[in-house]
């Protein structure tokens, strides 16, 4: 492989449970917002029948209108939304995956690297001694960032990993 091959970012555009533009979604990530919450349609339509009711549920967009579908998913014994995954801490209950997420955190990579502003692990109240990481608790981290790593593994063994680097 030729190191001298580069690829650069000339766009990002972003529908999440946290942000439909990035603007939206920069804030939100760097607040230390969290997604999760009770499913609601906002209509008279409810979750009784649907087996899922804490989602990552993406607000005010229309799905349909894109061309594609998000189908996001907490799989979580826990009841309250806020900590139905805490991927860090020692009392946790559950996991997240869904459609897309590994391009959301590629642009959170992105975001991290141009603001110099590592975002939060939220929900983080017990740390896992036995995953002894430099962590970043409930608020975001300034911090001069060079390289930040996307790594996004999927069931089945559809795994990727992309690296950016500041551009100096």
């Amino acid at each position: 492989m030729n190191k001298d091959r580069r690829v650069v970012v000339t766009g990002m555009g972003v529908i999440s449970p946290i942000g439909n533009n990035i603007e939206d979604f920069k804030a939100a990530l760097f607040a230390g917002n969290c997604g999760i919450s009770p499913l609601d349609f906002g209509d008279e339509r409810d979750a009784d029948g649907i087996n899922v009711k804490v989602a990552g549920q993406v607000r005010d967009f229309n799905p349909i209108a894109l061309g594609g579908f998000q189908n996001a998913r907490a799989l979580s014994l826990e009841e309250d939304p806020l900590k139905a995954c805490l991927p860090f801490d020692a009392r946790r209950k559950g996991f997240v995956m869904g459609e897309g997420a590994g391009a959301v955190e590629a642009i959170a990579c992105v975001l991290a690297i141009n603001d110099s502003l590592v975002p939060p692990t939220i929900g983080l109240e017990q740390r896992d001694p036995e995953c002894d990481l430099d962590y970043v608790p409930l608020q975001a981290r300034k911090m001069d960032i060079d390289l930040a790593l996307s790594n996004s593994l999927g069931f089945g063994g559809h795994n990727a990993a992309i690296v950016f680097r500041k551009v100096k």
